[in-house]
């Protein structure tokens, strides 16, 4: 459950709040681990720091 949160974290503060969700099930729905995801997810928001 942790990284589905920080999933959500990375997403709401890298544009708006209603991607984290959106971020979430995007992820669930591509197959990957929520490990998997966040990890990906923060590489994108860093690239686009």
């Amino acid at each position: 459950m942790g990284y589905v949160l920080e999933l959500a974290g990375v997403a709401a503060h890298s544009s708006e709040r209603s991607a984290a969700p959106l971020a979430c099930w995007i992820a669930a729905a591509a197959g990957l681990t929520p490990k998997d995801a966040f990890e990906f997810a923060k590489q994108i928001s860093e690239a686009n720091e």
